[in-house]
């Protein structure tokens, strides 16, 4: 089972958002999901995310092999780092995770907005190599016993979750996929085999601070076009001359837009400013850390069971 979209000029941003009450968000949903980080761990989980049936989490850049640049835990395989560091980097990973890296799918990313629905068939596909990575930002799955990966270091990873269909979804999203609305596409692909867009849960995993991302009027004027009026809410004056991007404003709303609840949005309230993850406007060349994602074999039930996404 595979199918890509590719959506082509964005539709007009409806930016309307129903009013939901205190009592139907709290009977809808768990109060919160916060990120896990412990000090130099290697993997920091979604705390609450057993509850909706899906395990997640974050890799830093410590506890691997890479050097130099890339020290530690780099999974990028196109940074410049020795391949076989990075495939033992990620075999660390998948095992933090209590997976094996034959169960996971690792795209290789295009920053644009091609999404893919996979199934178990796609199972190692990119984990050692980028010769059969599937070339998108986004993946879509409804299979329990495939993880998917996407790479970051200072681009937004978004997980979408629609945990009544169990439907999941991870996005990259640089500039460019925010300009061109890939968490849209995303949703859009996922809506295709059950979801709805007004009971999906967003996790927003750590990228670049507003204060470290300098952007010119070339990139101002992208998510001018994309955001419309909202777009104020995201660009503004940098302290050091042009204009600073907020990617998690401008995701946000993105997703209100496409028709997610605003309250069913969280973030990690992290950056790569944090010295525990790669960062490429800081540090360049560098590593990539990733965001994981996997829906439960039984669902919510079968995850609170096991205690999946609490802390590790």
């Amino acid at each position: 089972m595979s199918a890509r979209v590719r959506i082509g000029k964005a539709a007009r941003l409806d930016t309307r958002q129903a009013e939901i009450s205190p009592a139907a968000s709290r009977e809808s949903r768990p109060a919160s999901f916060t990120l896990d980080l412990a000090s130099m761990a290697p993997i920091a989980f979604w705390r609450g995310t057993e509850a909706v049936g899906i395990k997640a989490a974050v890799t830093t850049r410590i506890g691997g092999v890479s050097e130099g640049d890339y020290e530690s835990l780099n999974l990028g395989l196109n940074v410049g780092d020795d391949p076989g560091h990075v495939v033992q980097n990620r075999r660390i990973a998948a095992e933090l995770f209590s997976s094996s890296l034959s169960q996971f799918i690792y795209c290789d990313q295009q920053h644009g907005t091609s999404a893919l629905l996979v199934d178990g068939s796609w199972a190692g596909r990119g984990t050692t190599s980028r010769t059969d990575a599937p070339k998108v930002d986004a993946l879509v799955t409804t299979t329990s016993s495939l993880v998917l990966a996407v790479l970051v270091a200072d681009c937004l990873p978004v997980l979408l979750l629609d945990p009544t269909a169990q439907v999941l979804g991870l996005a990259h999203a640089g500039w460019r996929g925010t300009a061109s609305n890939v968490v849209a596409r995303t949703l859009a692909l996922m809506e295709s085999v059950g979801a709805h867009p007004e009971r999906c849960l967003i996790l927003l995993g750590p990228a670049i601070s507003p204060a470290a991302y300098q952007v010119g009027p070339e990139v101002v004027d992208q998510i001018n076009k994309a955001l419309g009026q909202p777009a104020a809410s995201c660009i503004f004056p940098h302290k050091d001359g042009g204009w600073a991007l907020d990617l998690e404003a401008a995701n946000r709303t993105l997703l209100t837009c496409a028709g997610v609840r605003q309250d069913q949005i969280f973030s990690s309230h992290m950056s790569t400013a944090s010295p525990c993850f790669f960062s490429h406007r800081l540090h360049h060349p560098c590593g990539r850390f990733a965001m994981f994602a996997q829906l439960c074999p039984s669902g919510p039930a079968a995850c609170a069971q096991r205690g999946t996404g609490a802390a590790h």
